[in-house]
């Protein structure tokens, strides 16, 4: 695939003809042996006019990423950035609390690796616990903790006296 005078052109290798840019059905296959599944992905390419050749672009990885975890129903890599970044964690940070290296955790935000069901799970009930904690109101935790300080202000009071 070579470019051609006109910008963002590209010229097929296989037979010199223009190459259009579109976003195309793609086979993918995930898995190994006999539990290995076809999943249809659409990804980013460009796409020969005359013999069909098709080439992936930019973008095809994780586009391919995304319809795995779409298929098994695992947050896909950005989302799992927008838990993060929600909840104001570095990517080590996160990672501890996910019980996984900062490595694992980077490879599932760059849509390298697919998590597993257990910490996919584990990363929705995360920020739901996160979620429901800010919910909480101020006013009624600081009540709370003054009606604690009172209560051991009497006690204090009462073995001093």
């Amino acid at each position: 695939m070579t470019k051609s005078n006109c910008d963002n052109a590209m010229i097929c290798e296989c037979c010199g003809a223009a190459m259009a840019f579109g976003i195309v059905p793609m086979e993918v296959l995930y898995g190994a042996g006999p539990s290995q599944i076809s999943i249809i992905a659409h990804i980013p390419a460009w796409t020969c006019a005359a013999c069909q050749d098709v080439i992936s672009a930019e973008g095809a990885e994780i586009a391919e990423h995304n319809a795995i975890c779409d298929h098994l129903g695992r947050l896909q890599s950005h989302e799992i950035k927008a838990i993060r970044d929600e909840m104001g964690l570095s990517q080590n940070a996160f990672a501890l609390r996910m019980r996984v290296s900062r490595v694992t955790m980077a490879r599932w935000e760059g849509g390298a690796q697919v998590q597993s069901a257990g910490h996919n799970d584990a990363m929705v009930e995360l920020l739901a616990n996160f979620r429901a904690r800010k919910t909480v109101a101020r006013p009624y935790v600081y009540q709370t903790d003054v009606k604690h300080r009172e209560a051991a202000s009497m006690l204090f009071e009462l073995r001093v006296a």
